[in-house]
């Protein structure tokens, strides 16, 4: 006989699902960046992360205010990373004496002795391609480019800029190089302060440039980022996580062998609806659990 029944469900989650809610808070104190981030981590989750274009416009109404302001970007400067897979490790390197020494050199070059310097990545310059998969895979491109130009190229007729693992991949490419060439190594070190990811970016024309290693929004200017000095003084913007929780009611139909009042159902359901909800974004973290009915009993009984 075919039965039915209704049951309860207690969704928690934390931010990054579609459980979640993250409110702003503009702290009008002046503070350098490192204290900034200390009162919010205190006071709040953090200093603010900003992941689209969403965030910022809500950033922009949480404050009657157009300076800058304090954001949780900051520059972890010494961050090199490979063009070809840019989460992957260094771990080689084979800097020339006295390098890196550069500012605002984000880009790396080889000469022919093999050794590397950090360069100005607008700087023209032959290249050298990976060409993944083919029996000599290092192409040496003669064409003067700066390093974007230069990775573009090789995306788009090879594989990606050379990346160098080890001491003998740097030997093989350095025979094959008549000039200073680029090299895939850049750095972009700038990241959050809860270590979110770092995909979007909002700087300001012509930036990030200079010595600063903290990020300010210019609020009357679109709440655009710029760097400066982090031991410069400014209000700051910190954000807190607000978990929420759903009750949800199910109906949930069955055939004849399926028996509702068998303890074993609930886990079985209960697993077939978090499996579920995680393929919708459920994240990890986020607990789903039966809400008992007054009986004691999560699944009741309606009738046929």
């Amino acid at each position: 006989m075919a039965w039915s029944t209704f049951l309860a469900l207690l969704l928690a989650g934390s931010c990054g699902s579609a459980v979640c809610l993250r409110e702003y808070h503009f702290v009008p104190q002046l503070m350098t960046w490192g204290d900034a981030q200390a009162f919010c981590r205190q006071e709040y989750t953090d200093l603010v992360a900003l992941h689209g274009a969403e965030d910022v416009q809500l950033l922009l109404s949480t404050a009657d205010y157009a300076g800058s302001a304090w954001i949780g970007l900051y520059n972890d400067w010494n961050v090199w990373r490979w063009s070809f897979n840019d989460n992957k490790s260094v771990p080689y390197l084979n800097w020339n004496s006295g390098e890196p020494n550069g500012v605002m050199e984000l880009c790396v070059i080889m000469y022919t002795s093999g050794k590397w310097n950090d360069y100005g990545c607008f700087i023209l310059s032959p290249f050298a391609c990976y060409d993944e998969g083919a029996p000599d895979p290092y192409v040496m491109v003669n064409e003067a480019m700066n390093w974007t130009e230069a990775q573009a190229y090789c995306r788009a007729y090879y594989t990606d800029l050379v990346s160098v693992m080890d001491q003998a991949e740097n030997q093989k490419i350095q025979r094959k190089v008549t000039s200073t060439i680029w090299t895939g190594m850049f750095r972009d070190g700038w990241k959050w302060s809860d270590q979110s990811d770092r995909g979007f970016k909002y700087w300001a024309d012509n930036q990030p440039s200079g010595s600063g290693k903290c990020a300010v929004a210019s609020l009357g200017y679109r709440g655009t980022w710029s760097p400066d000095t982090c031991t410069s003084q400014w209000p700051f913007f910190c954000y807190r996580d607000v978990k929420l929780e759903y009750r949800i009611k199910i109906r949930l139909a069955s055939g004849s062998s399926l028996d509702p009042r068998d303890p074993g159902m609930n886990g079985t359901v209960l697993l077939q609806i978090r499996q579920k909800l995680q393929q919708c974004g459920l994240t990890e973290d986020s607990r789903v659990t039966w809400i008992e009915q007054r009986n004691g009993q999560a699944l009741q009984e309606t009738g046929k």
